[in-house]
């Protein structure tokens, strides 16, 4: 569903859920 969804697939991938200040983080590290 992934490489559909993304044309063959991202460059990276975060697990951080159940905690807002680590999404927002690993959110900022990897947005451009």
């Amino acid at each position: 569903v992934i490489a559909e969804m993304t044309g063959g697939g991202v460059d990276s991938s975060v697990e951080c859920t159940g905690n807002i200040n680590a999404m927002v983080s690993a959110f900022e590290c990897v947005h451009d």
